[in-house]
């Protein structure tokens, strides 16, 4: 009964991806230039963003659910309990599309580290509440369901947590304006030596040979 429920739950992370994905390219971009106001704008408006269409997807979900998963292939004896977990599972929308979304802006920031741990600690989260909800307190799919909202409202409590600290550090921040000789000497430096250390093709389209790389760095 419940495996029913996947499209509806990959529905719902698929609105968190559209935000998230394509705000948090938008708001590192801003902070390599410096802009961090613009980049905090950015942030809110997908945050505001994903409220208000968690907001949309938790009313159809709680209004249509039953209709949805008729038709993903739900029989007459699987649909009472992808019900019941659709229903728990709806009103978690919130947390879902929140986690998943200002978990991208963390990961765009180079805070990968941060944006693992947020996910990881959501799973050990769920591994333990499943049986003390299912089988514990007797819930069955019900408890399965308010676990995992549990843990999703878990991982978002450690992005936001995080992630005012992740917007104000610059330390990975290259800003590259008219006149800074300094940074873009950097720059030059750094695409040098990748180009550098890349085999070249011989005449024959093929990769460079073994010596080529120890010939290109006496060169330098």
């Amino acid at each position: 009964g419940v495996g029913v429920c996947m499209p509806l739950i990959m529905i719902v992370a698929a609105f968190a991806a559209l935000v998230g994905n394509g705000g948090a390219p938008r708001a590192s971009i801003f902070m390599g230039q410096g802009d961090t106001e613009s980049a905090e704008k950015t942030l809110g408006n997908c945050f505001l963003t994903q409220l208000i269409i968690s907001a949309i997807l938790t009313i159809v979900l709680l209004i249509g659910n039953r209709t949805f998963l008729l038709s993903f292939g739900a029989s007459e004896n699987t649909i009472e309990y992808a019900v019941s977990y659709m229903n728990i599972y709806a009103i978690g929308t919130l947390f879902v599309q929140l986690t998943l979304g200002m978990n991208a802006f963390i990961t765009a920031q180079g805070f990968a580290k941060t944006g693992m741990l947020s996910v990881l600690i959501g799973a050990v989260t769920n591994i333990i509440l499943d049986p003390i909800f299912i089988f514990g307190f007797g819930m069955g799919v019900r408890g399965a369901a308010l676990a995992t909202v549990i843990c999703q409202a878990v991982s978002l409590a450690y992005s936001l947590y995080y992630l005012p600290a992740v917007l104000s550090n610059r330390r990975k921040c290259v800003s590259i304006r008219e006149g800074d000789d300094n940074n873009v000497r950097t720059v030059q430096k750094y695409i040098s030596r990748r180009s550098l250390d890349r085999p070249q093709p011989d005449h024959h389209g093929r990769g460079a040979h073994k010596g080529s790389r120890h010939q290109l760095a006496r060169a330098r």
